[in-house]
C-alpha cells in the first residue's frame, strides 16, 4: 500500500471510530430503552411506596403533580418530605397536604362534575398559608370604591354622551378625551 493510501485507509478508520464512540455516548446518555406500554400502564402505589391520596393515578404524573404542588405553596419538597426517604410520614405538613387535597378532590367531585377545578394554588397562590380567606368584622366595611348616586331614571347622561371631562383622568391622548 502507498504512502497516501495507508493515511486515507487510518483517517476512515477514525472518523469511523469516532462515530461510533459519539453514538455510544448518546445511548448512554438517553438511558435504557423504554417500551411505552409498560411504562404507561403502571400506577403510582406500583411504583412508588406509601401512596395515599395518589393511588391509582399514573406513576408518570406523580413527579409533574408534587412540582405543581410545591410551586402552588411556594416551597421545595422538604417542606412536606424527609429528604432520601420519600415515603416517610415524620412531616406534618405532609399530612395536612394529604388532607387538603381529598377536600379537593371531594370539592371537584361534588360541583364540578370531576373536573379539575379547584387546585392547590386557587386558594395558595404561591404562599404556605392559603390567602384569600375574607377578614370577618363586626364593624361596618368601607368600600374601596364607594357606590356613586344613582340618578332617578337610572342613567348617567354624563357617560351617555361622552362628556371629554370624565375622560380627563385617562390622559391628554386618550381617543375618549378627544370625542364628542
Amino acid at each position: 500500500m502507498k504512502e497516501g493510501s495507508r493515511r486515507m485507509y487510518f483517517a476512515r478508520i477514525a472518523v469511523a471510530g469516532a462515530l461510533l464512540i459519539a453514538i455510544a455516548a448518546m445511548r448512554a446518555q438517553s438511558g435504557p430503552p423504554q417500551s411505552a406500554a409498560p411504562s404507561a400502564a403502571k400506577k403510582t402505589d406500583e411504583a412508588y411506596k406509601n401512596i395515599q391520596v395518589l393511588k391509582g393515578a399514573p406513576a408518570d404524573q406523580l413527579m409533574p403533580a408534587m412540582q405543581f404542588i410545591s410551586a402552588s405553596l411556594g416551597v421545595q419538597c422538604d417542606y412536606c418530605h424527609e429528604m432520601g426517604a420519600f415515603d416517610r410520614d415524620d412531616k406534618k405538613p405532609k399530612q395536612t397536604a394529604r388532607k387538603m387535597m381529598e377536600m379537593m378532590f371531594a370539592i371537584n367531585k361534588n360541583n364540578f362534575a370531576g373536573h379539575r377545578e379547584v387546585t392547590c394554588y386557587s386558594c395558595h397562590r404561591g404562599a404556605i398559608k392559603p390567602v384569600a380567606t375574607p377578614v370577618i368584622t363586626d364593624h361596618e366595611v368601607k368600600l374601596a370604591f364607594p357606590e356613586t348616586p344613582k340618578e332617578e331614571d337610572s342613567s348617567n347622561p354624563a357617560v351617555v354622551e361622552g362628556n371629554p371631562e370624565n375622560f380627563q383622568s385617562l390622559g391628554k391622548g386618550h381617543d375618549c378625551a378627544r370625542r364628542k
